[in-house]
């Protein structure tokens, strides 16, 4: 299980996962990511703390990392959903990164609040992803695994989770929980910086250009932005409760 030298952006998180004094192994990790503050994120916080502002997978062991997100059970699982073994190692972190920072939450895994069930529309692979994850209270990666669409039913109106927003139309995925980021403010809680790649000091580098957003070239069930000629996800009032509408 190799992984490339850390890039700029995973060098930066590291560090201040250290200074934030939270145990991390730098050689052992094989993500690390900044998690946008406001309102990008629907990975809900840790019962009665805070969702971290950074987070990270290690290698691990059986129990928790990426060895555990890959055991021999969950590879076979990973396989039906359409991820190949030998780009599992690569493919798994990218994805709960996804989930954590940009996924939209579908329902929950478990008893009581269980584990958060995130989905996501991955532009590389032109694909819409839903899956299980948890992240500790400091932002390691403990485990994630694939859902069947058995698990992603909305919590009764009695229930305490009622406040998971739930699943959406693909159409709505692709608009607006699209991982990289269609839009710079999906993301980044200030204006991105071009010349470096970075957001502010906690945001993700901004969205490859994307070529499916041109006229003519835009595979099936992958719309731009408000097919009505709309560049908001919001609506033409701005509104944040735009981006719940199925």
């Amino acid at each position: 299980m190799s992984h490339l030298p850390h890039d700029r952006r995973t060098q930066e998180t590291i560090r201040r996962i250290q200074e934030s004094g939270a145990k991390i192994t730098p050689g052992e990790t094989v993500r690390a990511w900044p998690v946008p503050r406001y309102g990008t994120s629907e990975y809900p916080p840790p019962p009665g703390g805070e969702r971290p502002t950074e987070m990270w997978i290690e290698k691990g062991n059986s129990r928790a990392g990426l060895e555990h997100m890959m055991s021999e059970s969950k590879q076979k699982e990973w396989e039906k959903k359409g991820i190949p073994r030998d780009q599992q190692a690569q493919r798994l972190p990218e994805m709960v990164e996804a989930w954590t920072t940009v996924g939209r939450h579908v329902s929950n895994q478990g008893q009581g609040t269980g584990r958060p069930i995130m989905s996501v529309a991955m532009r590389e692979y032109n694909e819409i992803y839903k899956g299980a994850a948890t992240m500790g209270g400091n932002g390691f990666g403990v485990g994630a695994n694939s859902v069947s669409t058995s698990h992603i039913n909305p919590a009764p109106a009695t229930d305490k989770r009622a406040a998971i927003p739930g699943d959406v139309s693909d159409r709505t995925m692709w608009n607006l929980y699209v991982y990289p980021p269609n839009r710079a403010d999906r993301s980044t809680s200030s204006p991105p910086d071009y010349q470096s790649g970075y957001g502010d000091s906690r945001g993700l580098a901004p969205p490859r250009a994307d070529p499916h957003h041109r006229a003519g070239s835009m595979p099936p069930g992958y719309p731009p932005y408000g097919s009505s000629g709309s560049s908001n996800p919001h609506g033409s009032s701005g509104s944040s409760h735009g981006r719940y509408q199925n």
